[in-house]
């Protein structure tokens, strides 16, 4: 889209697939316009254009950092609970 022309169709089109890309899986999709400088996130299906730099830390902060430790504390808490059970089982089978 380098032409200084806005083709609309391929801008739709654009549109539709990060908004696909973003629903179909857990990936946020970012767009960073080569004339502009502007970027556009899309996440849950959802576009969000012409995002500021500091809303764009925090989105990214808040849906990678944040959920893989999140993720890591309940993966560290299920493997307590198994040993835990496992220990009770074996008391119990003894």
């Amino acid at each position: 889209m380098r032409d200084s022309k806005i083709d609309y169709r391929q801008l739709e089109q654009l549109k539709a697939n990060l908004e696909a890309i973003s629903k179909e899986s857990d990936a946020i999709a970012i767009v960073v316009s080569e004339e502009s400088g502007k970027i556009s996130i899309a996440k849950d299906g959802t576009l969000i254009a012409d995002v500021k730099e500091e809303a764009l830390k925090n989105i990214l902060i808040k849906n990678i950092i944040t959920n893989r430790l999140e993720d890591n504390k309940k993966s560290k808490l299920k493997e307590i609970k198994k040993t835990k059970n496992n220990r009770i089982g074996g008391k119990l089978n003894a």
